[in-house]
């Protein structure tokens, strides 16, 4: 595990915030976490098949999905009780 406080540090080419070099020499990106765009994932967990033939596992899964995916199920909620709105 790396120690923070050993780890060689650059400016960030965005913003000039200080950040590990490693970022840029494993990675190839020249900026810091702060000035990425991307959303963090979501890890969902998936149960396969029926019965006594099931199989559970993880699926990731953006940010944007897992929103979609959430509202879907408080759909599908209201459809299953009858409070759905017409």
């Amino acid at each position: 595990m790396c120690n923070m406080n050993s780890m060689e540090m650059i400016d960030c080419v965005r913003c000039g915030a200080a950040m590990p070099k490693l970022r840029l020499t494993k990675f190839g990106y020249d900026f810091c976490v702060n000035c990425s765009t991307e959303r963090p994932k979501v890890g969902i967990s998936v149960t396969l098949g029926s019965g006594d033939n099931t199989a559970n596992t993880i699926q990731v899964i953006t940010s944007e999905q897992y929103d979609s995916l959430k509202k879907q199920e408080e759909l599908n909620k209201k459809v299953k009780f009858g409070d759905a709105e017409s």
